[in-house]
């Protein structure tokens, strides 16, 4: 169509004697636009991403593998004699009297409670770190400490729950043959490591009720309700004395003991989170002084006075 017969409202620009449309807000000129995408592709962006994966692998990775690891060998350690014995042929030959059996059972506690310790606080650290996550990160958290006191309790308890070893003996003088039982050594190992993972649970909860309200307050007093957790469990026998010593399970045999005898053994654990905690309400005060006082020494002096340092 010739351009005299195009309409004036059509024609666009300086030659239909308009000015020009302004640019919308924040667009980016042609020549921009080649200059951003060179940027992107230009080996920086890519170290810099590599250098982030990196930074986030040391803070999150390294520790997480680190408590993997170690979890893993305190599980595995104690329970080297009991595959070696069912190699044997023997299920029922006792190991745990030999010196290096016992040293890896005792080995057991303390590694798992560093295994558990170190994957709970990370765990517990991410799930500060997303605010907007933070409700659904939290119940997986306590369905965890959870988790980790079950299973600590059923170690600490497993002589009685699980079946014992039946041995028959039989007298090569008299011919006479009897029969005795004895908790088999899986029950005994699992006993030798339960304080790990009763220690590292109950620190986990704690971590949980003095977390909405961070303070020293809240840490005196959780670690004192731990204690008097402690001191009941400890004395339930004597609070309780009409409570039976025994209990059967429909007739079973043997009867499994009451409960005011099983109490004192979650008492250990129940002092060492007391005390923890506790050590923490002390320190609470001189922790915050020191970040304080780094706050004020990184802060400008114009600004440190504005946030009352």
């Amino acid at each position: 169509m010739p351009a005299a017969t195009v309409p004036a409202k059509l024609v666009q620009g300086p030659e239909a004697g308009h000015d020009p449309l302004p640019e919308p807000v924040g667009k980016i000129a042609p020549q921009d636009d080649v200059a951003s995408s060179s940027i992107v592709e230009t080996p920086t962006g890519s170290t810099e991403g590599a250098s982030t994966a990196q930074r986030s692998w040391r803070l999150w990775g390294m520790p997480a593998v680190a408590g993997a690891l170690l979890l893993a060998l305190g599980v595995i350690a104690p329970l080297v004699p009991v595959w070696m014995t069912a190699a044997e042929g023997d299920d029922s030959a006792i190991v745990s009297d030999q010196m290096w059996t016992y040293l890896t059972a005792q080995l057991a506690a303390p590694m798992i409670a560093g295994g558990l310790g170190v994957l709970a606080t990370l765990l517990f650290l991410y799930s500060q770190q997303h605010p907007t996550r933070r409700t659904g990160l939290r119940r997986v958290f306590a369905l965890a400490a959870a988790a980790v006191v079950a299973g600590g309790a059923y170690a600490q308890f497993s002589v009685y729950l699980i079946p014992p070893v039946i041995h028959v003996d039989t007298s090569t003088d008299t011919g006479f043959t009897h029969s005795y039982s004895r908790a088999p050594d899986i029950a005994i190992i699992l006993e030798s490591m339960a304080f790990g993972p009763l220690l590292v649970g109950l620190l986990m909860f704690a971590a949980l009720a003095i977390s909405h309200n961070f303070s020293s307050r809240r840490l005196y007093t959780v670690g004192l309700l731990l204690l008097a957790a402690a001191v009941f469990a400890q004395y339930a026998q004597l609070l309780f004395p009409q409570v039976s010593t025994t209990q059967g399970f429909q007739g079973a045999y043997p009867s499994m003991p009451a409960w005011t005898i099983l109490a004192p053994m979650l008492a250990p654990a129940l002092v060492a989170a007391a005390g923890l905690v506790m050590a923490g309400a002390l320190l609470y005060p001189v922790i915050r002084a020191i970040y304080q006082r780094r706050a004020a020494t990184a802060t400008p002096p114009e600004e440190a006075a504005a946030v009352g340092y």
